[in-house]
Formats: structure tokens, C-alpha cells, sequence
């Protein structure tokens, strides 16, 4: 297995599209974002030849589990993903931390290879899509008196999302160099991440994304101490009337399918579940 450079990202991007083509919520992946992760050090990717490799992501956990995906060229033999999977484990074990991975649910293929390397699965995670006729209803929220968004810097996103998910199932510590690697991609729009603040003070916040498949709510949360008070309402909508505006089509989100209160929250919006993501963990 060779680390990959910077240099490589056309190979890799490519592979990885190959790889992946007809998995349900797939992006195609850009060299310029595999580009990016190697020099930001948000991924490690290692090439097993020409036709296969493990692409190890850095999120916030990454002092906590090593989060891995595998590729293989569609034409090359099965058996690489064995080779990439025992390399994984191998990596995870010498760095004393557990592997996780998340495959869609309709993979059952890849699930049952997973199963016979020892990973077990842990939890499953809605997509969730906001489109037509809902999407087209969405207008920013009426604010009260004292209420008002703004734009949030990178330690005052990683602070509230600290405070705000700690009892959330696989919370782990986010770290605000990590945010600040987000704030630096080619594609980060200043308004992406704002908290609501009420007369001056951060209650909630969200953070989103305009991508080719729609746009994304990848953060939405309410601090501890202001829960319950219909702040987390407001935020999803303005997040996701900002989305429309730019002109997307639709917007995406996961959530805990074990989240009944998350879960009943995006409905009321009108978002609706799509497919399932199920995770899967090695402990070694």
C-alpha cells in the first residue's frame, strides 16, 4: 500500500467515481476536494495499485475512531477489498483505535463482507430530502423582537456544536481547526454557518452547503440551555430558505433514525426519508 499525494487526486477522484457509480446518494467526487483533504490532512488515502484504495477521514473523532472507506475499480478482482480491509484493521490496531464505516442499506454485498472481517453494526442513519412542493413553501422565518442572525466564526461553530450535541448518540469533541479547514474550501459561502442569537446571545445554529446534488444541512443544533423554545424551527428554516434562494433543487440532511424527536422535527418541515445509511464498527 503507497500513501498517496496531492499529485494523485485525478487518479484517486476517478477511482473513487468508478467505484462508487449507481450507490444511492453518491456525489461524484472532484480532484480539487481530493486535492484539498491531502494538503488540509483532513484524509489519508492509500493506494493498493491502480485499481483499489482506502481512503482514512479525519472528522472531529479522529482522536476517538478512524472512519475508512475502501474503493475498488469495478473490473478488478473482489478479493482487494479483502486485502483493503485488513489493512484497515491493521492501521486501526496500530493506532489503538476502533474502525467505523457507513454503507447504504440496499449494499448487502459489501455488509456481508464487512460482517466476515469482524465489523459489527452499530446504528443506522436516515437520509432525509426536502424538495417540490415542500421545498417551494419554505420562506426565511418571522423573527421576533430581539432576534436576529448572524455570521459565526470557526471557534464559536465548534463551541456551540460541543455544547449543543454532547448527549447526542457517537458525540465526539469537535475541534475548531477542523472547522477552520471547512472555512478555507473553495466552495465555503460566508453565510453557511450563522447562528440565531437573541438579543445578542447565540441560541442555535446551522451550518450548509451548496453541492451538485443539492444543497445540505450538516449542522443544526440548539445550545443546551435554550432547548425547547422553538429556536431549532426557525434555524432549519432560514438554513433552508438560504439554500433555496441560491436555487437548489433540494435539500438534503441525515439524522439518527433512533432520533424519534429529530426524526418527527423534519417531517413537520416536510422532509421526507430516503434511504438508510447503517454503520458498522471494528474495536479489534
Amino acid at each position: 500500500m503507497k500513501q498517496a499525494a496531492p499529485a494523485d487526486a485525478l487518479h484517486i477522484a476517478a477511482l473513487m467515481n468508478q467505484s462508487r457509480k449507481g450507490w444511492d446518494a453518491f456525489v461524484p467526487v472532484k480532484p480539487e476536494e481530493v486535492e484539498y483533504n491531502l494538503k488540509s490532512e483532513e484524509a489519508e488515502i492509500f493506494l493498493h495499485g491502480q485499481e483499489a484504495l482506502l481512503e482514512v477521514y479525519h472528522h472531529e473523532n479522529a482522536d476517538r475512531v478512524i472512519c475508512v472507506y475502501p474503493y475498488r475499480h469495478p473490473e478488478a478482482p473482489e478479493t482487494l477489498e479483502d486485502d483493503l480491509l485488513v489493512f484497515a484493521k491493521e492501521l486501526c490496531a496500530s493506532r489503538g483505535l476502533p474502525l467505523e464505516m457507513g454503507l447504504p442499506h440496499t449494499r448487502e454485498r459489501e455488509a456481508e463482507r464487512l460482517r466476515q472481517h469482524g465489523l459489527s453494526y452499530t446504528r443506522t442513519f436516515y437520509r432525509m430530502v426536502l424538495e417540490g412542493e415542500a421545498l417551494a413553501k419554505i420562506q426565511p422565518p418571522v423573527l421576533q423582537t430581539g432576534q436576529g442572525f448572524r455570521r459565526i466564526t470557526p471557534l464559536e461553530l465548534t463551541e456551540m456544536h460541543n455544547d449543543a450535541f454532547q448527549n447526542h448518540f457517537g458525540f465526539y469533541p469537535m475541534g475548531v481547526q477542523q472547522v477552520e479547514n471547512w472555512f478555507g474550501e473553495h466552495d465555503f459561502h460566508p453565510d453557511d454557518a450563522q447562528a440565531l442569537c437573541v438579543n445578542g446571545k447565540p441560541v442555535a445554529f446551522f451550518a450548509i452547503s451548496k453541492q451538485d446534488d443539492g444543497g445540505h444541512v450538516y449542522l443544526l443544533g440548539t445550545l443546551q440551555e435554550s432547548q425547547k423554545q422553538g429556536y431549532g424551527g426557525l434555524t432549519l428554516r432560514q438554513g433552508c430558505a438560504l439554500l433555496k434562494a441560491r436555487g437548489v433543487e433540494k435539500v438534503n440532511l441525515a439524522v439518527d433514525a433512533e432520533n424519534s424527536h429529530a426524526l418527527e422535527f423534519y417531517r413537520r418541515v416536510g422532509f421526507e426519508e430516503r434511504f438508510q445509511n447503517l454503520r458498522y464498527r471494528w474495536s479489534g
